[in-house]
Parts: structure tokens; sequence; C-alpha cells
């Protein structure tokens, strides 16, 4: 899946991201510098650095 969606909560440190199946999922405890090299990759059309340096690192919860 490709993600469609990628936003952050500097504060909650909560990277929220949504995939083109509908699915939300929030990851917590995420570096601003991470969160920021997700939303250029994924401006970039590029999943890679979330499926590298997010998924199955930072704990999430999913939201839907």
């Amino acid at each position: 899946m490709s993600l469609q969606f990628v936003g952050y909560d500097e504060q909650e440190r909560a990277l929220t991201v949504r995939f083109d199946g509908g699915e939300v999922y929030t990851y917590h405890l995420v570096p601003p510098d991470a969160a920021r090299q997700a939303e250029v990759a994924l401006a970039a059309g590029d999943n890679g650095y979330f499926k590298a340096h997010i998924r199955g690192i930072y704990p999430f919860v999913r939201a839907r």
C-alpha cells in the first residue's frame, strides 16, 4: 500500500498516516526530523523512507 497523507503534531510527536486503502495510523514518539523526512519523501512520491525509518520502529495505534 502507498501513503496518501502525512500529518505531524510536533507537540505530541505524533505522525499520522493514511494509506490508499483508507486505513489511518498514528505513530508516536516520532522526532520532528524523521517526520519532516517522511513528508518530503511522500511529496516526492517515495514511500521508502516511511518503510525504512518509521514503520516497525515507533509505536502506533490504528485510528480507523
